[in-house]
């Protein structure tokens, strides 16, 4: 009996209790939602054909002797290449559980630029050469793209959009004309 009292009379502190852990947080679900953005650069190059057909029929008449008929520089490419670079963001909606639909834009600036030349002949020995330089100087797209989540983080889809480009271009034409003059008889007296 007098341990039976002990233990009543003895008090009980709540840090002697076994404390159950509190439950784990409820597990994220990634989104795609949200905004991004980066800067991008490397290279870039185009090879365009030249073909330089002007359009001056008088002058075609007095080379050629034929109206609309113009000697036409041979064609020639302008391979360009160079160094490109820019900054691109844009927005996707996660939608659905398995959807994502977004659009994006970049700008970049290009330092691509050529020159090239092409010679003819008018008549012999008159020739025609022209001279084209071509650069580009910047660029830009805006995309829509739609996607499917095959896992969380892997997005099939398609883009489409359109493009936007600075290109210069110009075109100098030099006609070299020859003319000798002689005498078929030389006459002595």
């Amino acid at each position: 009996m007098a341990a039976l009292a002990a233990l009543i009379a003895a008090p009980a502190f709540a840090a002697d209790m076994a404390v159950k852990a509190p439950p784990p947080p409820p597990a994220s679900v990634p989104t795609w939602t949200g905004f991004y953005g980066g800067i991008q650069f490397g290279g870039g190059w185009s090879d365009e054909a030249v073909n330089y057909s002007p359009g001056d029929p008088n002058f075609a008449q007095v080379v050629t002797g034929k109206c609309c008929e113009q000697p036409i520089a041979s064609g020639y490419r302008i391979p360009q290449s160079g160094a490109v670079g820019g900054l691109e963001a844009g927005y996707n909606w996660h939608v659905g559980p398995n959807w994502v639909l977004g659009l994006e834009a970049d700008f970049s600036f290009a330092g691509m630029s050529r020159t090239a030349s092409g010679t003819s002949a008018l008549f012999l020995p008159n020739t025609q050469t022209t001279t084209a330089e071509q650069s580009t100087d910047w660029y830009g797209t805006v995309r829509g793209r739609a996607g499917w989540l095959a896992t969380s983080n892997l997005l099939k889809g398609l883009r489409s959009g359109a493009d936007v480009i600075f290109l210069k271009r110009s075109l100098q034409s030099l006609f070299v004309i020859r003319a000798d003059l002689f005498s078929a008889f030389d006459k002595r007296v």
